[in-house]
């Protein structure tokens, strides 16, 4: 896609979109497509990897390995906070039957939705203020 001009940053930006927009599909309870975007949200899982290319383009290549391995590390700390936060949310809720309702899950999603939608609209115009904030990180035209 690159070679067509389509930038890794829109990529991004285009599957954090669907994303966020399948999770409040998911919200309303949509159970006609609920395969399919159960499937969108494991699927997403992999879109992440485009932030270390993304990141190698803000970084002298002297330290890129550095960027990216810190990258990784708020990558798989943010998971474990996520995953723990949630599982915190749901808890709150009594369960029946080794279950818990499908309003502890619908109101973790929710709120976990919130930041996220927040960090999309502060990731769509990221790139433009890291590249005044910093010019001789910018990439080469």
């Amino acid at each position: 896609m690159r070679s067509r001009g389509v930038q890794p940053e829109t990529i991004l930006r285009s599957a954090a979109l669907l994303f966020v927009s399948t999770e409040a599909v998911l919200i309303l309870d949509v159970h006609s497509l609920s395969y399919a975007l159960w499937a969108v949200v494991a699927g997403m899982g992999g879109a992440t990897v485009l932030s270390s290319s993304i990141i190698a383009e803000y970084f002298p290549k002297e330290i890129t390995a550095r960027a990216n391995a810190a990258l990784t590390m708020f990558h798989i700390g943010g998971a474990f906070i996520l995953q723990e936060l949630i599982g915190w949310m749901i808890n709150r809720w009594p369960s029946e039957a080794g279950h818990y309702p499908s309003l502890a899950y619908k109101t973790a999603l929710a709120l976990i939705l919130v930041p996220q939608v927040v960090a999309l609209l502060w990731f769509a115009g990221f790139d433009r203020k890291l590249r005044a904030l910093v010019p001789k990180f910018s990439p080469a035209p």
